[in-house]
C-alpha cells in the first residue's frame, strides 16, 4: 500500500497561510451525536497525532463539537501546532445529541472566540468561521462582530459557512478593500461564479468542490457558498 501524503493533493492559501487541498473535519471525534467525549479517547489523540506525519496541515473544527470535545483534543495531541492551521467555528449552541441551535448574538460569539482561544491555547485563531448565520439576528449584527474579532487581533482571518451570495456580499462590504479572491473547487451555484469573477477586495471565496456537505446530524444538503476574509 503507498503512503498516504496529503501533499500530493495540491496547495491553496487562505491569506499567506499555505495549506493543503486534503485537510481533516474534527466533527466526529467526539461522542455519539457530536456529543460528549469519544468512546475511545486514545484512538481519537492518536489520529490527530497522525495527521502531520501524512501531510495534512489543515484542520477544522468547532466550538459547538462536543461541545469543546473536539478543541480540547486537538490541543492535547497537537499543540503548538508546529506547521498547522487550525480553524474553528462558532454560531451554535447544544442542547444534547444531534440538537443543534444558531444563536449569532454578538456578545455570544465574541465570548465563543475568546473561549476557543483558551481550549486551543494560543494568542490569536488563524481562521475562525462563523458556523451559521442565525436568521434571528440581524446579519449585519453578526458580521460586525466577526469584524470586532479581526480588528482586535482575537482572529487572523475569518471565514463564512454554509452562506448565500448576498451574505458573502454583505461580508464583502464589511470588509473593505484589499486583495483578490481565491477559488477552492468548483462553484455549484452560478451567483457564486460571477460572484468570484466580480471580487476585488479582502474576502477570499471559498467554494465547496461538491454538490453538497453533510450537516452535523448526517444529512445530505445543497451545497453553499463559503468564504473567507480579512
Amino acid at each position: 500500500m503507498s503512503k498516504i501524503d496529503a501533499r500530493l493533493s495540491g496547495q491553496f492559501e487562505i491569506g499567506d497561510i499555505a495549506i493543503n487541498r486534503l485537510g481533516y473535519g474534527a466533527m466526529r471525534l467526539t461522542g455519539p451525536g457530536i456529543w460528549g467525549p469519544p468512546s475511545d479517547r486514545s484512538a481519537a489523540l492518536v489520529t490527530l497525532r497522525r495527521l502531520p506525519e501524512i501531510g495534512v496541515n489543515f484542520i477544522d473544527t468547532a466550538d459547538s463539537y462536543g461541545p469543546d470535545v473536539s478543541e480540547e483534543l486537538i490541543h492535547e495531541a497537537l499543540h503548538p501546532y508546529k506547521g498547522l492551521l487550525i480553524a474553528t467555528k462558532a454560531g451554535f449552541t447544544r442542547q444534547g445529541p444531534n440538537q443543534w441551535t444558531t444563536n449569532g448574538r454578538p456578545a455570544y460569539l465574541i465570548a465563543q472566540a475568546k473561549g476557543s482561544l483558551k481550549k486551543l491555547g494560543v494568542e490569536q485563531i488563524d481562521l475562525w468561521q462563523l458556523h451559521r448565520i442565525d436568521p434571528n439576528v440581524p446579519r449585519d449584527e453578526q458580521l460586525g462582530a466577526v469584524r470586532q474579532l479581526l480588528d482586535e487581533g482575537i482572529i487572523r482571518y475569518a471565514g463564512l459557512s454554509e452562506v448565500s451570495v448576498a451574505d458573502i456580499e454583505a461580508a464583502r462590504r464589511s470588509g473593505g478593500d484589499g486583495a483578490e479572491p481565491l477559488q477552492f473547487g468548483r462553484p455549484r451555484q452560478r451567483g457564486c461564479a460571477g460572484l468570484l469573477r466580480r471580487q476585488q477586495n479582502r474576502i477570499h471565496t471559498l467554494v465547496s468542490a461538491r454538490g453538497g456537505y453533510v450537516d452535523p446530524t448526517g444529512r445530505r444538503r445543497r451545497s453553499h457558498c463559503e468564504g473567507a476574509w480579512r
